[in-house]
């Protein structure tokens, strides 16, 4: 072999080492990315893992807190409900009752009608259509904690006219002294009362009414009305 040939073996053995060097670099490149991808994957995946821990812990401190508050806030509403009712919250929780089919005004209910100048017949017929009224009114309407009340504001309400005489309120002798419509001794009377319960004394149908004295208590009269037949005019307002 001369020269030449072993020239030429020497540079294609150099070639073919060279290119066997740049394909092993090649696929070592390529390796190390494989694993460079599976370590990238890897951690992903931990950090994926580690974040769904957190949130589940998370989740699970809430819902227990949650659930804590709210057995707290039932046991305390029990405490609460489970306490003795004060006189007032009983009474405001009482329910109303219908009339009676044989309801009758009792003597408190009669005596309140004769102060509004009714007769025994006025009274009586009133409290029949009181009772068929309320004893036929459908649903809770029909219902009242308070039925003398609901009498007594019956009664006000009427139209029915006094039969005449003058009334005689409860307790008060019938040999009081009447004021007549007009007097001094009733505008003293009605002023008395306003001053207590800021209504007038009723009227009877004369427009007079019985009271137990001429003057009410600490009232200091005029002169003269000491002449009780003395007329007395009113001008119209």
């Amino acid at each position: 072999m001369d020269a030449a040939e072993a020239a030429g073996l020497v540079a294609r053995a150099a070639v073919e080492m060279t290119g066997a060097l740049t394909k092993k670099s090649s696929a070592a490149i390529r390796q190390q990315r494989y694993r460079d991808r599976n370590e990238a994957s890897r951690r992903n995946a931990s950090e994926c893992d580690e974040s769904v821990t957190n949130h589940n812990e998370t989740v699970t401190r809430y819902a227990d807190a949650e659930a804590s508050r709210n057995v707290t806030e039932r046991n305390e509403s029990i405490t609460r409900y489970d306490r003795p009712l004060s006189s007032l919250e009983n009474k405001n929780r009482k329910k109303g009752e219908r009339l009676s089919e044989i309801w009758s005004p009792s003597d408190a209910d009669r005596d309140f009608a004769r102060k509004l100048g009714w007769s025994e017949t006025q009274i009586d017929a009133e409290a029949a259509n009181f009772r068929d009224y309320w004893i036929a009114k459908p649903g809770s309407g029909g219902c009242k904690l308070d039925w003398p009340a609901t009498w007594r504001k019956w009664t006000r309400s009427s139209k029915i006219k006094p039969a005449g005489s003058p009334a005689v309120p409860v307790g008060q002798p019938v040999s009081g002294f009447y004021a007549k419509f007009g007097s001094e001794e009733q505008d003293a009377w009605d002023a008395y009362r306003k001053a207590r319960e800021g209504k007038s004394f009723p009227r009877d149908s004369k427009g007079g009414w019985h009271h137990t004295s001429q003057w009410p208590p600490g009232y200091t009269p005029n002169p003269s009305a000491g002449q009780a037949d003395a007329p007395r005019l009113r001008t119209m307002q």
